[in-house]
């Protein structure tokens, strides 16, 4: 958590000028351009930590790379087509929550091998205890 907090630290003043530059050229788009480069960067990030320390794989589906692929597909696709279904922010809120737990059963199913579903029920069961990741 200490490594966390010192990465969104350190992000802290770039993304602030970013944000604050593309903002009062693009306005609204401008943000959502800022706060995704952010998440980009958090990603690249926490993923090379993650790497170094618990010496995960940087491919997430190795085993079974054209499933996972075809989830995501998936998944982008159904959130599109969310809007479609209805203006309601709770409406698309609730689908959106939907979407995404079909997502993770059919990943759990159909993309994660026997191995990686045992990886999560320890690291679950560890975090759950307090005693933290369980590198197995």
């Amino acid at each position: 958590t200490r490594l966390i907090a010192l990465a969104h630290v350190a992000e802290l003043v770039p993304y602030l000028a970013l944000a604050a530059v593309l903002t009062d050229t693009w306005g609204a788009v401008g943000a959502a351009i800022a706060w995704a480069t952010r998440a980009s960067v958090d990603s690249v990030v926490f993923f090379t930590v993650a790497h170094r320390a618990g010496g995960l794989p940087w491919r997430p589906t190795l085993a079974r790379p054209v499933a996972g692929l075809a989830t995501l597909v998936g998944l982008a696709g159904s959130l599109l087509a969310v809007s479609a279904v209805t203006s309601s922010l709770v409406g698309r809120g609730t689908w959106v929550c939907g979407l995404l737990l079909a997502t993770a059963a059919v990943n759990w199913r159909y993309v994660l091998t026997a191995t990686e579903q045992g990886s999560l029920r320890r690291l679950v069961k560890a975090l759950r205890s307090g005693a933290g990741p369980v590198h197995a």
